[in-house]
């Protein structure tokens, strides 16, 4: 287990809303023979606070959910026109995997088809980059007409709300923290059935930090795909994760992000970290990985 991991979690809001919502949904996130809770698969361990959304393209929804598995509310949406996951600029698809949200735009600065608000994402984001997936410009944004986001699939590829929505939404959304997991439909799991997954990647990512700590390169080196750790290597820090969590992008592909505070020689640190790791031979391996100061702010021009 991770060290000086908190375990802090306010307790979950309650509103008739939310009330509503799980009784909608009780039949689908609850076992009907065993009476144990299903979560969605693709949230692996959902931290100790903020929510989660997760967009299902097959019902033309949006869900919230808070760091206890608890669905917040669910809202309409349209996305792109044609279906499947996005793998080229132009194709009208919506990307299918996990997504940051990295710029808030106003809508008096844009034209009026986007509503009053539009949320950027890092599509294409590290995973995709590898798969030489091809656009930019996928957005979580209102719209203008009303009546639109009654006609399913009719997005050129962004997810697309109302405006009482989107103002609703971004209430909840912190750049580069608040992630947007695009599925084509929901699969769900008894929570027990993520234990070992969940625990496989605790204990790879204490290895990454105790390796770091300690001075062990080549154990470091080693949880990287090629030469990918170099860069990252500093010896004579210590190292403190929290509010790790960890979300799944495809079959063999797993999002973790944390916020961390390293102390040694530049004296102390704080920064959230992104890492990108893709199941391998013999477990997990770093493909990718970045990480925003607490003091600056995500360069969305930095192609990670």
């Amino acid at each position: 287990m991770i060290r000086r991991f908190s375990l802090e979690k306010p307790p979950p809001r309650r509103s008739w809303i939310w009330v509503l919502v799980l009784l909608t949904w009780g039949l689908v996130q609850w076992d009907a023979q065993g009476g144990e809770r299903k979560v969605p698969a693709s949230i692996i361990y959902p931290g100790e606070k903020g929510r989660i959304i997760i967009v299902e393209k097959s019902t033309q929804r949006l869900l919230v959910y808070d760091h206890n598995y608890n669905l917040i509310e669910t809202f309409r949406v349209t996305t792109g026109k044609k279906r499947g996951d996005k793998q080229r600029e132009g194709d009208l698809k919506t990307p299918e995997g996990v997504y940051f949200f990295i710029d808030i735009i106003d809508g008096s600065n844009l034209p009026s088809r986007y509503g009053v608000m539009a949320i950027v994402t890092d599509y294409p984001n590290p995973f995709d980059r590898l798969k030489k997936k091809t656009g930019s410009g996928i957005w979580l944004h209102a719209t203008d007409e009303p009546e639109r986001i009654k006609r399913a699939f009719d997005s050129r590829g962004c997810v697309v709300v109302t405006n009482n929505d989107i103002v609703r939404l971004s209430q909840w959304i912190e750049l580069m923290e608040t992630p947007m997991i695009i599925v084509e439909k929901v699969d769900y799991i008894r929570e027990k059935g993520l234990s070992s997954l969940r625990e496989e990647v605790f204990g790879f990512l204490e290895r990454w930090r105790s390796a770091m700590e300690e001075g062990k390169k080549g154990v470091f080196l080693s949880l990287y795909e090629g030469k990918g750790g170099l860069p990252m290597y500093r010896s004579g820090y210590t190292l403190d994760i929290r509010n790790i969590r960890i979300l799944r992008h495809g079959r063999k592909e797993v999002v973790v992000y944390f916020n961390e505070v390293s102390r040694g020689g530049k004296g102390t640190e704080e920064a959230l970290r992104h890492l990108y790791l893709v199941r391998r031979e013999g477990g997990f391996r770093i493909v990718r990985e970045r990480a925003v100061k607490k003091s600056q702010k995500y360069d969305k021009t930095s192609g990670m």
